[in-house]
């Protein structure tokens, strides 16, 4: 014997449920907060107004020191230049580099660039 009145779902808890799952999937998504004007993952921001290349920079190289991020809404490592912090997304095992002076290879320009590599810069 089955109860047909256990079977019945009320049309508020489905929709419910529906708004919870929508919910959950809008906040996995890492969306930067802010205006709207932020660069996509993989991408670099810059603090400080001075966009000037510092002298001992060619264009696509940036020099630094490498660290894990103190801002993970902007990104999960940061790149500490002597003017700038650039911030990037990467899913790339740096953690052998962290807080060693560093060459940061990239395409593009400073407002948008995509990662190439970062290498430890030569002691010498």
């Amino acid at each position: 014997m089955t109860n047909k009145a256990s079977k019945y779902v009320p049309p508020a808890v489905v929709v419910l449920v529906i708004l919870v799952i929508a919910g959950i999937q809008l906040f996995k998504q890492d969306k930067p907060s802010g205006d709207g004007n932020n660069p996509p993952a993989g991408q670099q921001q810059q603090n400080g107004g001075d966009e000037k290349e510092a002298p001992s920079e060619t264009p696509g190289v940036l020099e630094g020191t490498l660290k894990i991020s103190d801002d993970l809404k902007r990104g999960n490592l940061m790149l500490v230049a002597s003017e700038r912090i650039i911030y990037l997304f990467t899913s790339r095992d740096y953690s052998a580099l962290l807080d060693k002076k560093v060459r940061l290879e990239i395409e593009g320009t400073l407002e948008n660039f995509s990662l190439v590599d970062i290498k430890e810069m030569n002691k010498n």
